[in-house]
């Protein structure tokens, strides 16, 4: 992969509700008082964007709520709409974890997403908020992340109201050993904003 252009995309309107949502997730770090654990650390490392970027470049995140910029593959048909507009699963396809917002730490997972040409191809630099991540090895259609305390009988049908509090922000995915992939579910929350379109060709 080469990269021939790299363009930074503003929306306003939608970068204000992502930092609202990511106003709630402090608030709910304050008061509990201890950062999201990043889940599979030990075993699969820290995640590569974050631990390879350039920290002058990308100082205005936040890793103890698991804010990541990951790297979000799609075609040149539709990554205009996704830099301009929401981010949202009605631009996503029904993946393997369900219909979401799909992103990885490697590009070349991404690549896969891109389509067949081999120059002039689009890919987003999201900055995302993971929160608190279910993680799992196990393909699943997931409507939204699990519920804590309802977890492994009823991975994401519960409805009980008092649980509402108590649901995972995303799923991370790590299928056989392979690039992990990390899914966020918007339901009317903003917690993926593109900010970066690549233009790059492969080689």
């Amino acid at each position: 992969m080469k990269v021939a252009k790299v363009e930074r995309k503003e929306n306003t309107s939608l970068f204000l509700k992502y930092t609202q949502n990511r106003h709630d997730l402090l608030r709910r770090l304050e008061t509990t008082n201890r950062p999201f654990k990043f889940p599979g650390m030990t075993k699969h490392g820290p995640i590569e964007t974050t631990a390879n970027m350039n920290k002058n470049v990308f100082a205005d995140k936040y890793p103890e709520i698991n804010e990541h910029y990951l790297f979000h593959g799609t075609s040149d048909a539709t990554v205009r709409a996704i830099a301009y507009g929401d981010l949202d699963t009605l631009l996503a396809g029904d993946g393997m974890y369900g219909r979401g917002i799909y992103a990885a730490e490697c590009p070349t997972k991404s690549d896969h997403y891109t389509g067949t040409a081999m120059s002039n191809l689009k890919m987003i630099v999201v900055r995302m908020l993971l929160g608190e991540m279910y993680v799992t090895n196990v393909a699943y259609p997931f409507q939204r992340p699990p519920c804590k305390q309802c977890i492994p009988g009823n991975i994401d049908t519960c409805n009980n109201s008092a649980h509402k509090q108590d649901m995972f922000d995303s799923v991370m995915a790590a299928l056989d050993g392979k690039h992990r992939e990390f899914i966020t579910y918007e339901q009317n929350r903003c917690s993926s904003y593109p900010e970066y379109i690549i233009t790059y060709k492969r080689e």
